[in-house]
């Protein structure tokens, strides 16, 4: 929980101070998970709002070093499935995860640590069982703990091995430019 709980707190938190003045706009401000929260100016006979919470209580505390304002709802982290549901090539993924309620362990999403997301393209997913992301922790066989960028991955030796969240290795595999990842089942996945 104390993870959990940790995240959740600094999804509140951003290092600009915004005081209601400056909440009369429309904008984003960093928070420090490093999730942006949109603020939106208030209409009328409505309060302003911030990452989708209304403001209760603008300026309730100001200090040279910050602002406090009451909202009327906690902000929560993102879900995996809101995570990638922008990203147009993943809109499967994100509805099938989202369609299926699946179950993503808060702690990971909560956590400190980094992670990466190896997700499934629309065409990937033609090929998927719909009923295999709705088991417990089925997103986690798609995630490893830490960033691993493209140029990362070019690093890897062929045969060098992930381990996803789920504790399932994925073996790197080259061709050349090409790689690609293999889970324990066979399933082969090309990076790029």
């Amino acid at each position: 929980l104390g993870d959990v709980l940790t995240h959740v707190l600094l999804a509140h938190v951003s290092p600009v101070a915004l005081t209601a003045a400056a909440l009369a706009r429309e904008g984003a401000a960093p928070t420090l998970t490093g999730r942006a929260l949109t603020y939106e100016a208030p209409r009328p006979g409505e309060p302003a709002t911030l990452g989708g919470a209304a403001i209760s209580e603008p300026d309730l505390v100001v200090r040279p070093t910050g602002v406090v304002h009451g909202l009327t709802e906690v902000i929560w982290p993102p879900s995996v499935s809101e995570l990638v549901s922008d990203e147009p090539d993943l809109a499967r993924f994100a509805a099938l995860l989202a369609a299926a309620n699946a179950p993503v362990e808060p702690e990971v999403l909560a956590g400190e640590r980094p992670w990466t997301l190896f997700a499934p393209d629309d065409a990937a997913l033609s090929e998927l069982d719909p009923a295999a992301l709705e088991e417990e922790g089925a997103w986690a066989v798609h995630a490893v703990e830490g960033v691993v960028s493209a140029d990362d991955l070019r690093t890897l030796d062929d045969g060098a091995e992930l381990t996803t969240l789920a504790g399932e290795p994925l073996r790197v595999g080259r061709d050349g430019d090409d790689i690609a990842l293999r889970d324990p089942r066979g399933g082969v996945a090309g990076i790029f």
